[in-house]
């Protein structure tokens, strides 16, 4: 019943009924992080992080709850508003039905609503490097260098950068980030054969050639010698 008032929206209620689920049922997990999403949405943000943290003690495990807190203790400093939250996850939504104008669309308007939104600016920065829109990819990135300078940001600035300069393929990018997905599912092998893809479209990609290392040295603890050697070589391109 209470997440039957969470779909629709009822989140008074529905706390309601998740405080009487977790009095019969302390151990309820999912009952406090229901919960703690209705009270998100309710704007209460310091309860919300309470019963969050409740959930994760139960299962530590969670790292939704973790990416919920996080944002929660975000808005609640200000540092951007639930608005402008609201309208990155619809951007997201649109992204992932493939209505990418759509998205953009929103995650402009959480720009204009919060311009220190730093996730908005990951989100369309991402979008624009594989739209090849280099220039609006490095603008979206360096905006989130000066709010939230992050390793993974700075990588994607520096694709940016170098791919608008022709250093290797779109092609051999893309190989490569298809053969990280894979990698993700434990498909090595296919993910070896994109890897491989990507280094014969670009030889001057060093990032294939790390990838494709990490995975013989790490993944599979096998061809130590040809890791190596795709180390050294990737080394050679971008010492």
């Amino acid at each position: 019943l209470g997440n039957a008032y969470l779909r629709s929206q009822q989140f008074r209620q529905s706390v309601h009924i998740y405080k009487r689920a977790i009095k019969n049922n302390p151990r309820m997990t999912h009952a406090y992080a229901n919960m703690g999403n209705a009270l998100f949405e309710l704007k209460l943000y310091d309860e919300a992080v309470s019963v969050y943290k409740q959930a994760l003690q139960l299962d530590p495990s969670l790292d939704i709850i973790r990416s919920q807190i996080k944002i929660a203790e975000e808005i609640n400093a200000g540092l951007y508003t639930f608005n402008a939250y609201q309208l990155w996850r619809s951007g997201s939504n649109f992204l992932n039905q493939g209505k990418v104008t759509d998205a953009i669309k929103e995650w402009m308007g959480a720009v204009e609503d919060s311009p220190y939104y730093a996730q908005v600016y990951e989100s369309l920065g991402w979008v624009y490097l594989n739209m090849e829109d280099y220039n609006k990819a490095m603008e979206s990135y360096r905006s989130v260098l000066e709010i939230h300078p992050n390793p993974k940001a700075k990588q994607n600035f520096n694709f940016a950068y170098e791919l608008q300069a022709g250093k290797y393929t779109f092609r051999s990018f893309q190989l490569w980030n298809m053969g990280r997905q894979l990698i993700a599912k434990n498909k090595f092998a296919q993910a070896i054969k994109l890897l491989e893809q990507s280094i014969q479209e670009s030889p001057s990609f060093p990032e294939s050639y790390n990838t494709l290392a990490w995975i013989y040295a790490d993944k599979l603890s096998s061809n130590l010698d040809e890791a190596e050697e795709l180390v050294r070589k990737a080394v050679l391109i971008r010492p």
